[in-house]
């Protein structure tokens, strides 16, 4: 099995709170899992209003098509969140 994790460091310069960076981090997020069926969360730098770290897990079996290693929502904001600490379900 392979298993691989993608962090993404974002710069939102156009925003001007917390409150705006969420709408733009869970947007994103929901997008990111609807399209990929993986994971995705907000991972580092909450408390900064410009800047965005997503992160995301993803594996696969050798040899044969990627699957998901599951999937969660991204409805964390807190200092300590991590990709694990959101709610999780097996894909159907």
């Amino acid at each position: 099995m392979i298993v691989g994790v993608a962090r993404f460091r974002l710069r939102l310069p156009e925003n001007s709170s917390l409150k705006g960076k969420r709408g733009v981090v869970k947007s994103l997020c929901a997008r990111i899992q609807g399209e990929f069926r993986v994971a995705a969360a907000e991972v580092d730098e909450q408390d900064v209003w410009q800047i965005a770290e997503i992160g995301s897990p993803a594996s696969r079996t050798t040899g044969g098509t990627p699957t998901p290693s599951w999937r969660g929502s991204c409805a964390s904001s807190s200092r300590a969140a991590s990709i694990s600490s959101c709610s999780t379900s097996r894909p159907s």
